[in-house]
Formats: C-alpha cells, structure tokens, sequence
C-alpha cells in the first residue's frame, strides 16, 4: 500500500498531553516551577506524539493528507474497495483522477460511499471506478485524519485518543527522562528506536497499531 503524503496538520490542532499531566507521570510534584526543565518536557511532547504516530501508523494531531494511487482498483476486486492508511479517518474531502484524455476530474461525492467509522476507512464505488490515464498517481485521494483534543460526544467519541497511546507517549517522556537521553532527543532531533522503547509502551501501542494495512 503506497504512503499517504502529509499536506499539512490543521492550524488548531493541539496536542492531547499537557505539561502538567507529563510533569505528574514524570513524579515532578514540587511547586518549584524550573522553566528550563518545563521547556525541555514541553519539546518532549511533540517528540512523544510523533513516535506514537510512527509506531501505530495512525493521524495523533488532526492532519489533512493526500494518498495518491496509479490507478482505481478492479471493481471486481473486493467490489473496488480503497483502504485508506491512516486512521482515524475523520472526512474524504476529495478524489480527483486523470482520465484517459488526460484530464484531471473530480469523481462526484454520490458516486462513492464512505465507511468512515470503520479502521482501516474503506471507500467504494457505487457502480464502478472510472477509468484513468496510465501514469503513476493518476488517482488522489484527499482527506483528514487524526484524534481531536476534545471531541463531542456520540459520534464524535472515536475521535478521542485512546489511552493506549496517550499512556504509551507518557512511558516514553519518563523514559527518556530517566535515561539521561533528553538532550539528545530535543537538540538533535534524535529519535529512540523501537527496539529501545519502554516494554510498556511497545504493548500498549502495539495493541493499536495499523500496520498491518500499510
């Protein structure tokens, strides 16, 4: 399954730990307020949320990706049926194709059904896909994905993160706390490989993981 390329994570996205939650994991409980190392916590989030996100496969911050394929597939084929790679899917903006005369065209929203609560999100024709120039991403898919800060309830409460992950992204900062391998993660930029991550985390994320839909 071909990578979905990011396009951008959307403006007001914000990241779902707090420093004060990582501050209370990390046992830091003292009313003594040491900006330097509140600085040093809060680059560690991002850090955190991205392994997440690398390990599980899955949108942590709200993102608007494009997933590009070459070609529609076979309708025959489990009815068409196009899984997209990063969940969870929270809407398909858009699929746009280049037809046989070399045209880009949009397919019309009535033309395609949307399984947007199922994980991976399957999108599949009505009918039959049309058919497309012969070239590599002749087909691209547009659509957003990730867990929002505070989602509203009902339908919205699968868009919540699991505690899985976020208890996961805590082990991960205390871990990285007490091995001594902060300053190395925030100045540059390196990360921890799997191989090395807490025990606890490779469970609880493993227990989310998509990737076996890559």
């Amino acid at each position: 399954m071909p990578n979905p390329i990011p396009i951008s994570v959307i403006e007001l996205a914000q990241e779902h730990l707090t420093l004060e939650e990582v501050r209370r994991w990390c046992g830091i409980i003292s009313d003594y307020v040491d900006a330097d190392q509140d600085a040093l916590l809060t680059m560690l989030i991002p850090f955190a949320r991205q392994a997440a996100a690398d390990f599980t496969w899955r949108g942590i911050l709200e993102q608007d990706w494009e997933y590009r394929l070459d070609a529609f597939p076979d309708s025959q084929d489990e009815g068409g049926k196009i899984l997209l790679p990063k969940a969870p899917c929270i809407s398909v903006t858009s699929i746009q194709y280049v037809n046989s005369e070399g045209t880009q065209t949009l397919v019309e929203g009535t033309d395609y059904r949307v399984s947007i609560e199922s994980e991976p999100c399957a999108i599949e024709p009505i009918s039959n896909w049309p058919a497309t120039i012969t070239q590599t991403g002749a087909v691209v898919i547009t659509f957003t994905s990730g867990y929002k800060k505070n989602p509203a309830s009902g339908t919205e409460e699968r868009l919540r993160l699991p505690d899985a992950i976020k208890v996961g992204m805590l082990q991960l900062i205390k871990f990285v706390i007490d091995s001594g391998r902060e300053s190395a993660v925030v100045s540059d930029g390196r990360s921890v490989d799997v191989k090395d991550l807490p025990f606890t985390t490779k469970v609880l994320w493993s227990s989310q993981s998509m990737r076996e839909f890559v």
